[in-house]
C-alpha cells in the first residue's frame, strides 16, 4: 500500500506514539537498576569506545556496535542508550503499522492494532531495555516491508528501484541476524520464492545486501577467532551448558496473556484464511502466518528457556492476523451488526489495554529492579570504590563487570580458588536476591568485609578472598 498518510491517519499514529513515548520514559525513571543482560551490551559497547576489563563476546554482535555509536555522540551513559532503545521502540511501531496498510484497510483497525502491540505487557516492558529483541524485531519488519515493496513492483513491471528494494531486503534481513540470530527467519521465505519464481538477478541483489553486511562480521571472526560464524556456536555452546527445557505451556501462557480476546478473532482469521482463496494469494498475509508459525515452532521446541520476551518474535504476526479476521468478520455484517461487533471489540480491547497499562506499572514500579537503594544498588555503588579491573566474582556478576570496569567473573565452581585461576586474590559478591541464583556450600579462604541489606530482607555479602 503506497498511499500516503491522511492528516487523520498521522493524528492517530502520532497519539499512539507520543502515549507510547510518555510510558517508556515513566518506566525508565522508575527502575533504579538495570536487568541481568544490559550490563553485559553496555559494556560490550564501552569495550569499542575505551578500555573495558569486561566482555562477553559471544553475544549478538549488532546491538553493541549501535550503541558504540550513538554514544560516540552523546557520550557513554546509561541514560542515552536507554533513549536510543526508546527510539528503535518507536521506529519498530512504526514500521509495524506500514506492514499493517497493507493487510488492513480499515483505520480504526490499523489504529487499534497498533495500540496492541505498543501497549501489550510484553512491548511496554522490553521497549525500553537493553535487549537485542526489539532491535532485531526492527530489521525482521523491515526486510518484510522492502520485499513487500519489491514484490508491488515487479508486478506493475517497475525495474531498477525495484532490485534496490530488493538489496535493502537483504541488508535489513542480515541486520536481523546479526541482532539476534533466529530473527533471519524471513531469509527462510524469501530465498525459496526468488528461486522458484527463478529470479535469479534479483537473488543476486538479495544476497549482496546480505553480504555486505555479513562479510565484516565473518570477517572479523575469521581472524579473531579462526572461524567466521564463532560466536554463532559459542552462543549456541554457552546456553547449552547452563539452560534447562522450560515447558512449552509457558510460552503459549505468555502469548495468550498478551493476545487477550484477540486470540478469538486470529480464529476467525483462519477461518476465512481456509475459505478465501484471494486472502490466501495475499502475499503480507501468507508470509506473517508462515513466519509466525515458525517462530512459535522454533521457540517452543529449538530453545530451552520459555522467556517472556522471546515471544516479541511470535505475538505481533499473531495480532495483526487477528485484526485481519476482524476485518474479514466485519465483510459478512449488516451496517447494525457491524457497529455491535465494533463496539464488542473496543470494549475487549480497552479491558485488555487497561489491564496491561496497569499491570505494567504496578509490575514496574513493585519489582526488585526498581527498589530504591535495594542491596544490588548498595553493592553496585561499592563495587565502583574498588580499582578497575580488580578481579569480582559473583552469582550476580554482570552488574560488576560493567559498574566500575572490572574483570567480573561467574561463580562457576563451588571451590572459589578455581575460579581464581592465576589470580591470588579477588572480591566476592554473593546476592541472594533470587534465591535460585545463590550458590550453595561455596568453599574459599578469605574475610567478610560487608553486608547489604534493604526493606525486602535481600542481601549482598561482600568477601575479600584469596588463594
Amino acid at each position: 500500500m503506497n498511499e500516503r498518510f491522511t492528516p487523520k491517519e498521522s493524528v492517530i499514529l502520532g497519539i499512539i506514539l507520543v502515549l507510547f513515548l510518555a510510558f517508556m520514559f515513566t518506566f525508565v525513571f522508575m527502575t533504579q537498576v538495570l536487568l541481568w543482560d544490559e550490563p553485559v551490551y553496555l559494556s560490550n559497547a564501552y569495550f569499542h569506545i575505551d578500555k573495558n576489563y569486561f566482555q562477553e563476546d559471544f553475544r549478538f554482535p549488532l546491538l553493541e556496535y549501535v550503541i558504540a555509536g550513538f554514544w560516540f555522540f552523546t557520550g557513554v551513559s546509561v541514560f542515552s542508550a536507554q533513549l536510543l532503545m526508546i527510539a528503535i521502540s518507536v521506529l519498530t511501531l512504526f514500521v509495524y503499522y506500514l506492514l499493517s496498510r497493507r493487510v488492513l484497510s480499515n483505520l480504526f483497525l490499523r489504529g487499534l492494532s497498533l495500540t496492541f502491540l505498543a501497549f501489550s505487557p510484553v512491548f511496554l516492558y522490553w521497549g525500553f531495555r537493553i535487549y537485542t529483541d526489539v532491535l532485531s524485531l526492527l530489521f525482521l519488519f523491515l526486510s518484510l516491508y522492502f520485499f513487500f515493496e519489491y514484490y508491488d513492483r515487479t508486478k506493475k513491471g517497475v525495474g531498477w528501484r525495484a532490485d534496490v528494494l530488493l538489496f535493502l531486503s537483504g541488508l535489513c534481513t542480515a541486520l536481523a541476524f546479526l541482532a539476534k540470530f533466529p530473527a533471519a527467519i524471513s531469509s527462510l521465505l524469501i530465498v525459496p520464492y526468488l528461486l522458484y519464481q527463478k529470479r535469479f538477478r534479483d537473488f543476486v541483489f538479495y544476497g549482496l545486501g546480505n553480504f555486505l553486511v555479513l562479510s565484516p562480521w565473518m570477517l572479523y571472526n575469521f581472524f579473531t577467532y579462526g572461524n567466521p560464524v564463532w560466536d554463532l556456536f559459542a552462543q549456541a555452546k554457552v546456553i547449552a551448558s547452563y539452560t534447562t527445557f522450560q515447558p512449552i505451556s509457558l510460552l503459549f501462557s505468555f502469548l495468550l496473556k498478551n493476545l487477550g480476546a484477540s486470540v478469538f478473532f486470529f480464529l476467525f482469521f483462519l477461518f476465512f484464511y481456509v475459505r478465501d482463496k484471494k486472502l490466501r494469494k495475499s502475499m503480507g498475509t501468507s508470509f506473517m502466518l508462515v513466519i509466525a508459525l515458525l517462530s512459535l515452532l522454533y521457540y517452543s521446541f529449538g530453545v530451552g528457556l520459555k522467556l517472556q520476551r522471546y515471544q516479541l518474535m511470535i505475538f505481533p504476526f499473531f495480532l495483526l492476523l487477528s485484526f485481519v479476521g476482524i476485518e474479514k468478520t466485519l465483510l459478512y455484517l449488516s451496517p447494525k451488526k457491524k457497529i455491535l461487533f465494533l463496539t464488542l471489540v473496543f470494549t475487549l480491547s480497552a479491558f485488555s489495554l487497561f489491564s496491561s497499562l496497569s499491570e505494567n506499572t504496578k509490575f514496574v514500579s513493585e519489582n526488585y529492579f526498581s527498589l530504591e537503594n535495594s542491596s544490588l544498588a548498595q553493592s553496585i555503588e561499592y563495587a565502583k570504590t574498588i580499582p578497575e579491573g580488580t578481579v569480582i566474582i559473583s552469582n550476580t556478576w554482570t552488574w560488576y563487570g560493567y559498574y566500575g570496569n572490572h574483570r567480573a567473573r561467574s561463580v562457576w565452581d563451588k571451590n572459589i580458588s578455581l575460579v581464581l585461576h592465576d589470580d591470588k586474590e579477588a572480591y566476592l559478591f554473593i546476592t541472594d536476591y533470587d534465591k535460585g541464583l545463590v550458590p550453595e556450600n561455596l568453599t574459599f579462604t578469605g574475610t567478610h568485609i560487608q553486608t547489604f541489606s534493604d526493606s525486602r530482607n535481600t542481601t549482598v555479602q561482600v568477601f575479600h578472598v584469596y588463594k
